[in-house]
């Protein structure tokens, strides 16, 4: 099917009928997860909800590395460095802001 869409040939009409009940249901096994991740959303903080979207893209590029053998350069390693220690630094940062001031004596 991915062969033929990228041809730019109309797929629902030529599939058969078992392919286009795949092409029909993969809407909905789309949809699903996105809706339980939007449940989800609203009964855990918000900044829970940061941190997971920084932790997937990390746990693929770790799976990528060390699963599947996908070569791992300098440049790669550097990269995914730099991000971890800026999201640190700004964790750090707003750990802070959100404390009160501490009173002196």
């Amino acid at each position: 099917m991915a062969i033929r869409s990228a041809g730019g040939h109309e797929v629902l009409l030529t599939a058969t009928p078992t392919e286009a009940l795949v092409l029909v249901a993969s809407g909905a096994f789309t949809a699903i997860p996105l809706l339980f991740f939007a449940g989800g959303v609203r009964r855990v903080p918000l900044s829970v909800i940061g941190g997971l979207q920084y932790l997937s893209p990390s746990i693929n590029f770790l799976l990528g590395v060390l699963a599947f053998g996908e070569p791992l350069g300098a440049g790669r390693l550097v990269g995914f460095v730099l991000v971890w220690t800026g999201l640190a630094v700004f964790t750090v940062d707003g750990i802070r802001a959100a404390r009160p001031p501490r009173r002196r004596v």
